[in-house]
């Protein structure tokens, strides 16, 4: 039986604050790229890779 990985959502806070930002994971195609809600969204498997090499605290800068 294949594992499967499950997709991380990566939260922006300022200070202590919640800025309801988040990066995510998209299950399909036509998910990707899009915001809504504040969501960033990119493909799962590099949703947890980003997951897992960033620091709590780090910068996070959004152009588009």
């Amino acid at each position: 039986m294949r594992r499967r990985a499950v997709a991380r959502a990566l939260c922006a806070f300022q200070g202590r604050r919640d800025t309801l930002y988040r990066i995510r994971g998209a299950n399909g195609p036509l998910e990707i790229g899009p915001s809504s809600s504040g969501c960033i969204r990119m493909r799962d498997m590099d949703a947890i890779d980003l997951y897992g090499r960033v620091r709590v605290g780090a910068p996070a800068v959004v152009i588009g």
